[in-house]
């Protein structure tokens, strides 16, 4: 039975989400393959760059996380805002309504 290959974030989501593309793709930089020695393991080098590149792309993470959850906070706030201005003007309409029935009954009673 074979396995079926992973497919890379990048790939996955690139076209779906420019958040997603911000934090993976190379800002600047070339990218390289590591070099193995004969031994068969994977020099100093090649490790320390791998892992500025983690470093890097959890950095972008973080800071597309908090992008994200900037802009949620202030659509929070915006609807909220909304929603109170709506209820105050619907409060205003049910106020409105009451006093017209107040009167209503009162012409009523005077015919």
């Amino acid at each position: 039975m074979s396995r079926k290959k992973k497919e890379q974030p990048i790939k996955k989501y690139q076209r779906q989400s420019q958040t997603v593309r911000d934090s993976i793709l190379p800002r600047k930089g070339n990218v390289r393959a590591p070099t193995v020695c004969r031994c068969g393991n994977v020099d100093y080098k090649s490790m320390a760059f791998v892992i500025r590149r983690s470093m890097r792309v959890i950095d972008n993470l973080a800071k597309n996380i908090c992008a994200v959850e900037e802009r949620s906070k202030q659509q929070e706030e915006t609807l909220g805002g909304f929603f109170k201005n709506a209820q105050e003007h619907i409060n205003e309409q049910n106020e409105t309504i009451k006093k017209l029935e107040q009167k209503l009954e009162v012409y009523k009673h005077v015919n």
